[in-house]
């Protein structure tokens, strides 16, 4: 189940500053630093908290990989009322194309 409401946060990566969704009551924390393998990827999930990706499950194989991103599935925007609330969602981004 989805939480009614996510509080937003940032985070920096080198120079670039990215805005996140995360479940307040199910923070997971910083895990340290790990070589990913040759013929491995490190996958992350787009709901940081409620993702079973590489923080989970650690690296997969690169011929488990059957496809690529090819669009927005979900956007939202941070109004106070909670990220999964209809006043929230920018349908403009929305299925648009990523490069």
């Amino acid at each position: 189940l989805w939480p009614e409401q996510c509080e937003w946060a940032e985070e920096k990566v080198g120079d670039h500053v990215y805005r996140i969704s995360r479940d307040p009551g199910r923070i997971r924390t910083t895990r340290s630093e790990i070589q990913v393998e040759p013929g491995h990827i490190y996958v992350l999930g787009d709901h940081r908290d409620r993702s079973n990706d590489s923080r989970a499950l650690g690296t997969i194989p690169i011929d488990r990989v059957k496809g690529k991103v090819l669009s927005i599935y979900w956007s939202s925007r941070n109004k106070g009322l909670g990220c999964m609330k209809p006043s929230g969602i920018r349908g403009s981004r929305m299925f648009q194309a990523v490069d």
